[in-house]
């Protein structure tokens, strides 16, 4: 990778940059609150110190313990307060933090007899949080100087403690003991926390991206989504003029985009067609093939008056069109409003419910045909129903009945029209209403993995009749 792809990568976009932003600031508080903690530290150690005036791993004088210390908490002190004041924010507190953790460390370092080298190490561990490369590097070299400054000032010591040649001796001893293993700690910590901290600033920017694209993605599915619903019918009542039946339909795509569809409009004065169909796949591919299927059919409605032939010829168009060997399942149906004669076809589609007037729901097993889009040159069985005033037609998609709870129980068929007959009374809004609310009732939390969608329609009556 160029270092210029490197570059942009670290740097992120506009909403890579307000994370990084939000993190700095987050972290600042988080090493803020730390260094107040280590503050309380160095204040226990140096009473305890005090108390055992200066035995065991503490230097005698007690003077230094005294400076040393006093340097260390108001330099932790003053700068933890300064960035919990500044609630987090300043592009110049993680540099000001973390030059006073390295001077702390090299304070405490300093005010042990045996030194605690190992302790520079802490704040390049500290800096990875921030996911800034440069920051943790130059944490790592501070930390090396403050290291070197560190080993000098104990020669010195030494040197003058012992002698040139014992001093040189004991300087060669805990070079190979304790600063050269620490020395190569630091740098090995420190090339380890700059890689770190370079991932963790490319995970962000690149999970920023992948969130970015997903919810452009979105944002298109949604677009999808309403010019899906807007295609179909949705004003009701759809014919306020005419007063010989009444109609409803819903659907509740699965995923932002579905596959079934319903459709009704009057192709003519006297003829009412209705459709309700749902195709083999879901989400996009079968929103397009929804929509094609919608288009053919009702474009062949327009030319042809037989429901038979009407799906005849839109089952052939759909065939020689759909490379992806997809199918719909159609139940369609022309209704005569002077008469009340209404001729169906149902390809492969659930059996339709039929309520007559002071009477129950009930399944009508109707003659299926096969499915549209699975093969040409199909012959459709079309057959005939007489509906009367009162009488209510329901018809729905499999995913009504095979709706799961989160037990993997289906809806079925038999809950589908106990719920119609509990609601048999209602106005057909209120049935499909009901209906819908039952069957989202009955899953509850249970991922849906099929649309739903239900039609009814009432005859009031039959002009012809009266």
């Amino acid at each position: 990778m160029k270092m210029k792809e490197i570059a942009h990568k670290l740097m992120g976009s506009d909403s890579s940059k307000k994370i990084f932003e939000k993190n700095t600031k987050q972290s600042n508080i988080f090493i803020s609150k730390m260094m107040l903690v280590f503050a309380v530290a160095v204040v226990a150690n140096t009473v305890v110190s005090l108390m055992l005036n200066g035995d065991l791993i503490y230097s005698n004088d007690v003077k230094a313990i005294f400076i040393y210390d006093a340097i260390t908490i108001l330099l932790l002190v003053v700068s933890a307060l300064t960035a919990l004041v500044k609630k987090g924010e300043g592009a110049y507190l993680p540099y000001v933090l973390m030059l006073s953790l390295t001077i702390s460390a090299y304070l405490v370092n300093q005010r042990m007899v045996s030194g605690a080298s190992i302790v520079f190490i802490f704040p390049i561990i500290i800096c990875c949080r921030y996911f800034l490369p440069r920051l943790t590097f130059i944490s790592s070299l501070l930390s090396l100087i403050s290291l070197v400054i560190s080993i000098g000032e104990t020669v010195m010591y030494n040197i003058e403690q012992f002698g040139n040649e014992e001093g040189i001796d004991v300087f060669i001893k805990n070079l190979v003991i304790s600063y050269l293993p620490t020395f190569v700690s630091i740098i090995v910590c420190g090339l380890a926390c700059v890689i770190i901290s370079k991932k963790c600033r490319m995970m962000v920017v690149e999970q920023d991206e992948i969130s970015t694209k997903n919810a452009a993605v979105q944002t298109e599915l949604n677009l999808a989504s309403d010019i899906q619903m807007n295609m179909l019918p949705n004003t009701f009542p759809a014919f306020p003029n005419r007063k010989e039946f009444e109609i409803f339909a819903n659907m509740i795509p699965a995923k932002e985009v579905g596959g079934d569809f319903y459709d009704f409009y009057l192709k003519d004065d006297d003829h009412l067609v209705m459709t309700i169909a749902d195709v083999s796949d879901k989400g996009v591919p079968a929103a397009l093939f929804m929509s094609m299927s919608r288009t053919v059919l009702k474009l062949n409605t327009k030319n042809y008056n037989s429901p038979a032939e009407i799906i005849k010829m839109t089952n052939n168009q759909l065939c020689a069109e759909n490379k992806n060997e997809m199918f719909v399942t159609v139940w369609f149906a022309i209704y005569e409003i002077s008469t009340g004669k209404l001729r169906c076809v149902n390809a492969g589609h659930e059996y339709p419910v039929i309520c007559r007037k002071d009477g129950n729901f009930e399944l009508y097993k109707d003659k299926h045909s096969f499915v549209l889009g699975g093969m040409e040159n199909m012959k459709f069985t079309e057959y005939e129903l007489d509906l009367c005033e009162g009488d209510t037609l329901f018809v729905y998609t499999d995913g009504v009945v095979e709706a799961e709870n989160e037990s993997g129980e289906d809806f079925t068929e038999k809950r589908m029209v106990d719920t119609l007959n509990r609601y048999k009374d209602c106005n057909e809004q209120l049935l499909v209403e009901n209906m819908k609310k039952s069957v989202l009732d009955f899953t509850g939390n249970a991922d849906r993995f099929d649309d739903i969608t239900m039609m009814a329609f009432k005859v009031n009556f039959v002009p012809n009749n009266k």
